[in-house]
């Protein structure tokens, strides 16, 4: 049987162009068979679990408001 394990392997700081400030959370998943501990998708959220989008450039797209930001 496979499991899955989530690991927040990093948080972020990140600014909207109008200010705001928001946190983004880099999540690592693993498939978990036997004794195998196997990386699969990393994917980045905010801590309330609504997703984000890493762009090309660095930025971040916060999906479910539709807002762009930088790192800071």
């Amino acid at each position: 049987m496979t499991r899955r394990q989530d690991v927040l392997i990093a948080t972020h700081q990140a600014r909207s162009s109008d200010g705001l400030e928001f946190e983004v959370q880099e999540i690592q998943e693993y498939l978990l068979s036997g004794g195998d501990r196997i990386p699969s998708l990393k994917r980045y959220q905010q801590p309330n679990g609504r997703a984000v989008n890493l762009l090309k450039n660095g930025d971040f797209e916060l999906v479910a408001i539709g807002v762009i930001a930088s790192p800071v």
